[in-house]
């Protein structure tokens, strides 16, 4: 006989049953045999009541999905891009040869030893998605990368934006709940007060034409704070209690850089700038530099061709989509693209057409700086940009479906950045033209410089000097991979004192200044290019 248990209860094969019921099994109560009156059947024990069962909670109605935030109708490039620069070429010829006419200049000389002028480098005009205007000078072309300078500043705030969006950064913490072993007095500092450059540092963010022996940007750059950028950022006392003023500042953005980096990187990797912004925007010649502890310098080391550029500034126009994903969290870039609080209350050592929100320079009017209209008058309000040393430019006109990038060197800031844009706006046919009487600079009341520090650095202008031949040298022959001459020139800078050896076996630089301060640069590989030796 075949006998089972099926669902807990006893089942029995009904074939087994011709000659009877079985017996119970072993330890089961034989309930006929005790309705027959068997005397053998042990009292039966009380069963408590069951308890009722628990009303089920009222189920909540699914909720309605918001509607999608990225916008429908946007054209973005694939591997390549849809390029319609001869048609509006053909259709609006006055209006190209205007802005050809201003940005590259046939009476320039590039062997000025001065470099006096509009030196442009590249151009690329996006309008609706597709490049309408795209020329290169200098030896560059469309596959050259180029140093975006502090345009980078805005990448890593869209960085900043994805780890916020990934709930791993809070712009509201303390920058010490993501770096580890940072002085007391910097934990006052919080990650929205580097956004806001307003972390109150005693920082000094000078260049040519200053002493750069006193210069934080070169001795964090080229100097001792090149081993690790954001700790030797949050070493400087606070001048200012952190939110209650804006200077701008790299130490700012390479702290930020610092954060994001211990935010990101447990998930992420070390890969991560690549992982998380390049590699689904297609930017396949991106280059993020880094320190000597292996976080990208995200003040100033970012390489890209300027059709890479104008992909970054596509996901700006878009509001942090891309091809209908949302990479970037919903309102971050509007958000970037404000007036920031720190900037309203005090701000050092403007111009007086600047005006950022975080990371992003935008064209806004800030009645509390004397700012009766847009820093760039002829544009839209709702123009940002990312900006750069020596002149390089992402703007971005939502209003115009219009992104602009201008890489160059310049070195006298000649070029009038409203007038250029607003010449990009014509060919793009967003605008008539103006003549050139139009255009000339808005003046806002200048903002008073920072207070005067004493601090001076340990690195000399030997080691600073040396520092940059090296580092950029290193970047001009192996990321950009132009020619010996070329770099040779594009590093030299006043004073005029340091020269370089190249091992182009080991991708090797060696510099010194005037024979002393010696500094080596280093290739890494094609996602993060040179990196001084220390």
């Amino acid at each position: 006989m075949l006998t089972v248990l099926i669902g807990g209860v006893l089942a029995v094969n009904p074939a087994a049953w011709a000659e009877g019921p079985p017996p119970p099994p072993a330890g089961v109560v034989d309930v006929r045999a005790a309705q027959a009156g068997d005397a053998g059947l042990p009292e039966e024990p009380e069963v408590p009541e069951p308890e009722p069962e628990p009303e089920p909670e009222p189920q909540a109605e699914p909720a309605e999905l918001p509607p999608p935030t990225c916008r429908v109708e946007a054209t973005f490039p694939g591997a390549t891009w849809e390029d319609a620069s001869a048609e509006i070429r053909a259709a609006r010829p006055e209006a190209v040869a205007a802005l050809e006419a201003y940005l590259f200049p046939p009476d320039l000389d590039w062997e000025d030893p001065e470099r006096q002028g509009v030196r442009t480098d590249g151009v690329v005009v996006v309008h609706g998605g597709r490049i309408i205007y795209e020329r290169y000078d200098h030896g560059y072309t469309a596959e050259t990368r180029h140093l975006a300078w502090s345009m980078t500043k805005t990448v890593m705030g869209v960085l900043a934006g994805m780890a916020v969006g990934d709930g791993r950064l809070d712009p509201d913490e303390s920058v010490c709940r993501y770096v580890g072993d940072l002085p007391a007095e910097s934990c006052a500092v919080t990650v929205d007060h580097l956004l806001q450059f307003a972390s109150g540092f005693d920082w000094l963010e000078t260049y040519e034409g200053y002493s750069p022996t006193r210069s934080s940007v070169l001795a964090m750059l080229y100097g001792e704070g090149n081993a690790a950028m954001g700790s030797f950022v949050a070493s400087h006392p606070l001048r200012d209690t952190p939110g209650t003023a804006y200077m701008y500042s790299s130490g700012d953005t390479n702290l930020l850089s610092t954060a994001v980096d211990g935010a990101l990187r447990p998930t992420s990797g070390a890969r991560w700038p690549h992982v998380r912004l390049f590699e689904p925007l297609g930017m396949q010649s991106a280059v993020l530099e880094r320190d000597g502890a292996d976080v990208p310098v995200g003040s100033s080391y970012w390489w890209a061709t300027p059709r890479d550029m104008a992909r970054f500034g596509l996901l700006l126009r878009e509001d942090g989509c891309w091809q209908g994903e949302r990479l970037v969290p919903d309102g971050w870039i509007h958000r970037m693209s404000q007036v920031n609080e720190a900037i309203r209350a005090k701000a050092y050592d403007r111009s007086g057409w600047d005006v950022q929100g975080r990371q992003l320079w935008i064209n806004r009017p800030v009645a509390e700086l004397g700012m009766e209209g847009p820093g760039w008058p002829h544009l839209p309000e709702d123009t940002v940009a990312a900006l750069g040393h020596w002149k390089q430019t992402i703007a971005v006109i939502p209003s115009m479906d219009l992104v602009v990038v201008r890489t160059a060197d310049d070195r006298d800031g000649s070029v009038d950045r409203d007038r250029f844009l607003y010449l990009a706006a014509v060919v793009a046919g967003e605008a008539e033209p103006l003549t050139d009487s139009a255009f000339s600079p808005a003046s806002w009341p200048p903002q008073p410089p920072a207070p005067a520090t004493d601090r001076k650095y340990a690195s000399t202008l030997f080691k600073l000097g040396s520092g940059f031949a090296a580092k950029e040298a290193c970047s001009c022959l192996f990321v950009a991979e132009r020619d010996l001459d070329f770099c040779k020139e594009w590093v030299r800078v006043s004073p005029d004192v340091a020269r370089f050896r190249v091992d182009m076996e080991s991708k090797t630089v060696r510099a010194r200044a005037l024979g002393m301060g010696k500094q080596v640069a280093t290739w890494v590989d094609v996602e993060r290019g040179c990196r001084l030796e220390r």
